[in-house]
């Protein structure tokens, strides 16, 4: 009886212990990349050469908008996928049992769908303040 119970726990706890090793990690990449980021800005902003600083600039607001625009389209797959996602799965109910209303739970995933599209092409800023 309680061997039924070993593989689960093991399971669970490996499942978390990678998370929190996972996080652990994410979080110093991301602090190492805004220290070196730091530094970079400081010793361009400490040469002699100011075209490097207003380089390394521009550089990184291309960078942002790249972002920016990968999240976009991101956004914009993940919208089509879902709604896609609801219409075949209200095309699966509604063959499984024609007389019964299963088919209208297909919305939910649907309407995310249409939700994220309303976003990406309405609602999503083009481009932040200050830039």
């Amino acid at each position: 009886m309680a061997d039924t119970f070993i593989v689960p726990a093991i399971g669970t706890v490996a499942v978390f212990g990678w998370l929190a090793v996972h996080e652990w990690v994410e979080a110093r990449r991301k602090e190492r990349e805004e220290f070196y980021r730091s530094e970079s800005l400081r010793r361009f902003s400490e040469s002699n050469q100011p075209d490097m600083l207003t380089r390394f600039l521009a550089d990184e607001k291309a960078v942002r908008h790249e972002m920016r625009v990968q999240q976009r389209e991101s956004l914009r797959l993940a919208g089509l996928v879902t709604m896609m996602a609801g219409i075949g799965l209200g095309v699966v109910l509604a063959g499984l049992a024609p007389q019964q209303r299963y088919y209208l739970f297909s919305l939910v995933p649907f309407l995310v769908g249409v939700a994220l599209l309303i976003y990406v092409y309405l609602l999503a800023p083009n481009a932040p303040a200050g830039e």
